[in-house]
């Protein structure tokens, strides 16, 4: 019972177990360690096939820092791991685990679970993170569950009605989420709230050797959390603020994603801050966001529908003023109308679309490319919704082709089609 004032409270068990309340002391076997953060980043990064290793160690301050963050930004990003059967994620998340001070914990299904029970353990895992497996882009109760992932990062809590007295139930989002599969989500909205880390099958002997020694070290790695913990001073923390508004912007400007830059940037600052300053890291993890941005960029149900705009223009089948607007950079689309032209060259094709019109047009609104109207003009929304087409005025949603890369050579191939 922890005692304050004088009133006393007894810790619940986080999994409803006597002996799973987390541990965050062990002492260090190697008593001449004086630093044992720097003595995990050389295993890690033997395990974890270089700087993957240093990625994952990043993400724990992360975790430490997540009131800090969250009361400031209103957002945190998922951890997401992809690999194949036996490649090592559910080792790797138990080590995360063990900085915790909780051994030998199992993910629960994510399709398998209730969207209620979902929000009530990331309600109850206060600070710590929450780990749900096997997800699945074939599974539509997972397909389902995709909008309560949008709403963990956004940190929107859930609202349940109770049928007693007319009340509500409010499950707010004090934890984290980890999230694991064997394939990566096929949709960007929910791509871009993650922090990726894709596992591989083989293995090398080395790889084999350093995981067996942090398996072995796992139950002295609350030790480092304890460390970590007292690093987190006033003064850290403000650094760490500092450095994360250092590098969003030149992440932002490499990569040409926000929500990805500012995913990135939390971790390289917290890197910096609690474990150590690393250029060589540093370097490594642009060029990793920017190779993480270009596969999440690929096969998405907005990509799958622009390719296809894209080729419809380059047949003449789709007219410039008659089915689209391009006025400069900015392609004006009807959403409604040309969605019905779409189906219908699907359907010519022996094909049908995965998505919904209403579904496809909220992750166009997900998409960097997409313009608010506002963003254009805020004392003239209403207009600018709307467009004057060859034969009727329609509203149309707004794409700055400069920011997609299927459509910035749009311009050239209209004026080679010749089809304005």
């Amino acid at each position: 019972i922890f005692w304050i004032d004088s009133r006393g409270y007894k810790p619940r068990s986080l999994t409803g177990t006597d002996n799973s309340l987390p541990m965050l002391f062990n002492e260090w076997p190697d008593h001449e360690l004086l630093n044992v953060r720097e003595a995990l980043i050389e295993p890690f990064h033997q395990c974890m096939d270089g700087y993957k290793g240093n990625l994952l160690l990043g993400w724990l301050p992360m975790v430490l820092m997540l009131k800090e963050i969250t009361d400031k930004f209103h957002k945190f990003p998922i951890l997401y791991f992809a690999g194949r059967t036996q490649s090592g994620k559910t080792t790797t998340i138990r080590w995360l685990y063990s900085f915790f001070g909780i051994q030998d914990i199992d993910g629960a299904s994510f399709g398998g679970s209730s969207p209620v029970g979902i929000m009530r353990d990331m309600a109850y895992w206060s600070n710590l993170p929450v780990w749900f497996d096997e997800y699945l882009n074939s599974d539509p109760r997972c397909k389902k569950r995709d909008p309560l992932l949008k709403n963990i990062y956004d940190r929107q809590g859930d609202k349940k009605g109770v049928k007693k007295s007319f009340g509500q139930d409010f499950y707010k989002i004090r934890g984290c989420m980890i999230l694991s599969g064997e394939e990566n989500p096929d949709v960007n909205s929910i791509l871009t709230r993650c922090i990726t880390i894709p596992l591989s099958f083989q293995k090398t002997h080395n790889q084999e050797c350093a995981a067996e020694m942090l398996t072995e070290l796992s139950e002295y790695f609350p030790e480092v959390t304890l460390q970590m913990l007292q690093h987190k001073t006033p003064q850290n923390v403000e650094r760490f603020f500092q450095f994360q508004a250092k590098y969003e912007p030149r992440l932002k400007e490499y990569i040409n994603d926000r929500r990805l830059a500012f995913n990135y940037s939390l971790l390289l600052a917290a890197y910096d801050v609690f474990i150590e300053p690393n250029k060589q890291f540093q370097e490594w993890l642009f060029e990793y966001a920017k190779t993480d941005k270009a596969e999440k960029s690929q096969e998405t149900p907005t990509n799958t529908f622009l390719s296809d705009f894209y080729t419809m223009v380059e047949r003449g089948l789709i007219r410039n003023f008659d089915d689209f607007l391009l006025e400069g950079t900015f392609l004006y689309l009807p959403f409604d109308s040309f969605y019905d032209t779409w189906i219908e060259y699907l359907t010519r094709k022996h094909q049908h679309p995965e998505h919904k019109k209403n579904t496809l047009r909220d992750y166009f609104k997900e998409e960097p490319y997409f313009v608010k109207s506002e963003s254009l003009d805020p004392n003239d929304s209403k207009k600018l919704k709307v467009k004057r087409f060859v034969d009727k005025q329609r509203r149309a949603m707004c794409i700055d082709t400069t920011q997609c890369a299927l459509l910035t050579d749009l311009p050239e191939l209209i004026a080679e089609t010749r089809t304005f």
